[in-house]
């Protein structure tokens, strides 16, 4: 689970000269409390501000864009695990067992190395949120994987299924280009 604790004020703003907007005492301490035992991700210049070198009992994360600009963004972009999911598995063993998402589909069925079948997740939590709408409309997608690439382009040819991507001119040319089917 992810908690994100911010103090912000009325314009949005989340701090001043290196500082909190204001100090109430018992806001700091429901954070020590809420936070302690657990990763805190901050930027440098909250970082900086902070009375200790660190805070204390939890991973302290501090992201920088001076030397890396793009790194906000690649942790940003990074899946997050449970660790209570994780607790009792090895991380390093291969898995084919589906593990706790969030998306708009779930895995219905895989066989590995031939497919895997999504249906959608009836239960999501943003269906309805208006960056969804006209979106995640199948209610079954199917990925057949073929480890040879004339299979493959055979497959579809004869309707197996329904988007080919080809990256061979002269495959694209000899076999799709005049094919009307």
């Amino acid at each position: 689970m992810i908690t994100i604790i911010a103090a912000i004020g009325k314009n949005r703003e989340l701090g001043k000269d290196n500082d909190l907007i204001w100090h109430l005492p018992n806001d700091l301490k429901r954070f020590k409390k809420v936070t302690s035992g657990h990763d805190v991700i901050m930027g440098r210049k909250t970082f900086d501000s902070l009375p200790c070198d660190y805070l204390p009992n939890r991973q302290n994360v501090i992201l920088t864009n001076k030397s890396n600009y793009e790194m906000p963004l690649i942790i940003g972009l990074m899946p997050i695990f449970s660790k209570s999911y994780w607790e009792n598995r090895n991380f390093d063993k291969t898995t084919l067992t589906p593990f706790i998402g969030s998306g708009p589909y779930k895995i219905k069925k895989l066989e590995a190395g031939r497919y895997i079948i999504y249906e959608k997740n009836l239960n999501w939590w943003r269906t309805k949120s208006r960056d969804s709408l006209g979106r995640y409309n199948f209610q079954i997608i199917r990925y057949d994987f073929y480890r040879d690439v004339n299979i493959a382009l055979e497959a579809f040819l004869s309707g197996e299924y329904d988007i080919h991507i080809e990256n061979d001119a002269v495959r694209w040319k000899t076999n799709l280009a005049n094919n009307n089917n």
